[in-house]
């Protein structure tokens, strides 16, 4: 097991991203590379490995490097599928990484202020977090849409 990373007092604000930082990427990579092309192929006739290889692929390299690659709602929109809630329905595989939860605890007991900068569709219930958790976003989406586990 590893020690508690220690960070030097001086530092006040932490920026921290949510996925691969503080939540498992597993969820994503789950949710785009099955999930999504399940349910995409399903509503067009065709297998989950056709869409992904046929129809979703091709897109996700096209918008690769693009602000368009992190928006939930250009790829609802592109797919004619509404992922929002598609995501609300398997939000409970969304993992913490191991020692996140515990990181957060002692960032927050030492009295430093702890912000989020994520490109995820954040919403209005996070459970999870910290109250002295700061959430930047660049908007405000509704409260359906979730990126963190609630337990």
């Amino acid at each position: 097991m590893h020690s508690p990373v220690r960070l030097p007092d001086h530092i006040r604000t932490l920026l921290l991203d949510l996925d691969g930082t503080l939540l498992d990427l597993a969820f994503d990579t789950h949710f785009w590379l099955e999930v999504v092309p399940a349910s995409y192929g399903a509503r067009r006739g065709m297998s989950a490995e056709r869409a992904l290889r046929e129809e979703i692929a091709p897109r996700l390299r096209d918008a690769e490097g693009t602000l368009n690659w992190y928006s939930l709602d250009y790829w609802s929109r592109m797919l004619e599928m509404d992922l929002s809630a598609l995501k609300v329905e398997h939000d409970t595989r969304i993992a913490w990484l191991p020692g996140a939860r515990e990181f957060l605890a002692r960032q927050r007991s030492s009295g430093r202020r702890l912000v989020l900068a994520t490109t995820c569709v954040v919403g209005s219930l996070i459970p999870a977090l910290p109250s002295s958790v700061a959430i930047a976003t660049t908007r405000a989406p509704p409260a359906s849409r979730r990126c963190i586990p609630a337990g």
